[in-house]
């Protein structure tokens, strides 16, 4: 008689639960130093810039570069800057800016833009890159597209000037 051993049951679930987490972005992504987040994701900003711009239209002066922090080492984040497109005309609609954009993140190794919930802001849209980066687009009245790149500071304080 053969016999087979086959993984306990706990195990394997474990292990599907693992992979699923992993494809579904619920582990925490590994965190990349400022220096490789601004190399990684420096063409994203103009890249979405001159997409938006072909679709829309010239778009006012670039969002200036800001830096998120909350003060402590762990939980710094790097934002280049963002695009705004306006609507005057009440005629530019969100779903026109997904579909413009969409083409350009997916060439920076985003995911699809979808909708999401955060603080009860609506409309919300998100996609994700690797390294837990984020780009959001909301809309009031105008139409906002950040990026958003959680940083390593290598235990360092999280501090603007550390991290150009």
């Amino acid at each position: 008689m053969t016999s087979s051993r086959r993984p306990p049951a706990a195990a394997t679930v474990a292990l599907a639960v693992l992979a699923l987490s992993a494809g579904c972005g619920l582990l925490p992504a590994q965190l990349v130093d400022a220096s490789a987040a601004q190399s990684r994701y420096a063409g994203l900003p103009g890249a979405l810039r001159d997409q938006l711009e072909a679709e829309f239209g010239a778009l006012p002066a670039e969002d200036a570069e800001a830096i998120a922090y909350s003060g402590s080492a762990g939980d710094c984040s790097w934002s280049p800057r963002g695009v705004t497109v306006p609507d005057d005309q009440g005629d530019t609609l969100l779903d026109d800016v997904v579909d413009a954009a969409q083409p350009v993140l997916t060439d920076h190794g985003f995911g699809e833009l979808r909708p999401a919930e955060k603080d009860g802001v609506e409309p919300y849209l998100v996609a994700t890159g690797e390294h837990g980066a984020e780009v959001t687009v909301t809309r009031f009245g105008d139409v906002h597209v950040a990026i958003e790149i959680p940083v390593d500071t290598g235990g360092e304080a999280c501090d603007p000037a550390t991290l150009t």
